[in-house]
């Protein structure tokens, strides 16, 4: 059920996005078509739609690291304690899935999101500052 849930929700998101990505391909082709009128843009609308833009990618980015956690690991057995998964073991479950899906998500971005999410600690370590 929760699995099916899920499936359904990506489904969703994706003709959300899709139907995003058909707007503003339309209203490009809507200002190409008129870029001999003269057409004056709210520079706060202008600015909106950028911070907006961000942060889609920011919420995409958090979804491509939920995904990468519930293809990877089993959360369910990691929770309860019944199974751990050492440092080299996510390194590499990560790893895998950049690979699999030309994605670039960080060993770091996951091991956050295991330790504030599901409260799993995982030993963070942070990098010297360069």
């Amino acid at each position: 059920m929760l699995y099916e849930n899920g499936v359904r929700k990506l489904i969703h998101l994706n003709t959300s996005i899709s139907e995003l990505y058909r707007e503003l391909h339309e209203m490009t082709r809507h200002l190409k078509e008129c870029n001999r009128e003269s057409v004056t843009f709210d520079r706060l609308y202008v600015k909106e739609l950028f911070w907006k833009k961000e942060d889609i990618v920011s919420m995409y980015d958090q979804l491509l690291i939920q995904l990468c956690i519930n293809d990877c690991f089993d959360m369910k057995s990691f929770i309860s304690g019944e199974y751990a998964y050492t440092h080299e073991e996510v390194e590499n479950c990560v790893a895998e899935f950049n690979n699999k899906h030309n994605v670039n998500i960080t060993v770091e971005e996951v091991l956050k999101e295991l330790q504030f999410t599901y409260g799993i600690d995982m030993e963070l370590k942070r990098t010297a500052r360069v």
